[in-house]
Order: C-alpha cells, then sequence, then structure tokens
C-alpha cells in the first residue's frame, strides 16, 4: 500500500485550463477576497514555459514593464497575452500551492465566428466581463469614497480637538 497523502493534497488544489486569444488579457486568481490572515503574507506566482522553464514572475511597473500586474486580492493579470505566455502558472503561499491555471493561446480564435451562435456566444462572454468590471469598478468607488469620508472626519475632529486645547 502506498501512501496517497500527496494525493489527496495535490487534488485539493484548485487547477483550471484556460484558452485564451492571442492579445486578450486575463486573470489568474486563487482568491475572490483575500482572508484577512493572510493580507499580509508573501504570495508568489511562478510561470513554467517551454523556452524558459519555471522562473517567478516579477512585477515591474513603469515604462514597457507592465506585462503582469498584481491584483489587490494578490492575483495575477496578465496583459497582452502572446505565444510566449502559454503554460502553467502556479500561485504559492509560503510552501503551499494554493491554485494552479494552464494557459493555452489561441491565436487562431482572432478570426471572425462563422455562425450567429458564435457571435451570440462571445456577446455574451463579453457582456458577462463587462458586468464584471463594472461590479469591481464600482466596489472600488465606494471603498474610496468610504476612505476620503474617514479621513475627513479624522482631519476635522483631530483640527477641532487642537482647537478647543488651544483656545481653552
Amino acid at each position: 500500500m502506498s501512501n496517497t497523502t500527496a494525493d489527496v493534497c495535490d487534488s485539493s488544489v484548485g487547477k483550471r485550463k484556460l484558452v485564451v486569444t492571442w492579445g486578450q488579457s486575463v486573470h489568474l486568481g486563487c482568491f475572490v477576497k483575500m482572508p484577512e490572515v493572510l493580507a499580509n503574507q508573501e504570495v508568489r506566482w511562478y510561470h513554467y514555459s517551454k523556452e524558459k522553464g519555471r522562473y517567478q514572475i516579477a512585477y515591474k511597473y513603469g515604462a514597457g514593464g507592465d506585462k503582469f500586474i498584481e491584483t489587490s486580492e494578490k492575483g495575477l493579470v496578465i496583459v497582452g497575452v502572446n505565444e510566449q505566455d502559454a503554460g502553467r502558472y502556479d500561485c504559492w503561499l509560503g510552501g503551499a500551492l494554493l491554485c494552479s491555471y494552464n494557459i493555452t493561446v489561441d491565436a487562431h480564435r482572432c478570426s471572425a465566428p462563422a455562425k450567429s451562435n458564435d457571435y451570440q456566444k462571445i456577446y455574451s462572454d463579453w457582456c458577462h466581463e463587462f458586468e464584471k468590471y463594472k461590479s469591481a469598478m464600482k466596489s472600488w468607488e465606494r471603498k474610496q469614497a468610504v476612505s476620503r469620508f474617514i479621513l475627513l472626519l479624522l482631519g476635522s475632529s483631530r483640527y477641532n480637538v487642537d482647537r478647543h486645547y488651544f483656545f481653552r
């Protein structure tokens, strides 16, 4: 009898296969919402490609360096996918594999759909994605408004406390 613990742990890791169109941007994530207890932990993403083998994703912001973007929930956005971006992406927290994606880049999907059902499917997919982005944007705007309001309250209460102290 063999030890099957590795198989049990391996099967609990979220694994997804994605077929993406050349030029598309894709979001990879392990969490819907990052658990509070893990917020300060380092999350690392690795890419396994035919050309480079395994390497850790480096986030470079600024001129020409925004191929990979880290999201607020420790997800990964790959901007402008091309053939070199195909392969497996693993998300690690410490020594634990959280999730894994296998990405295939379909350069031929850029052609126009052949049937009306294909157009409807693509339109439906696009609308669904757009609604997700709209919802995320509204949520972000609400959080920004609350943050500004709290800062405004804190600022005015400090002013009132200081003024009260000095003019007593």
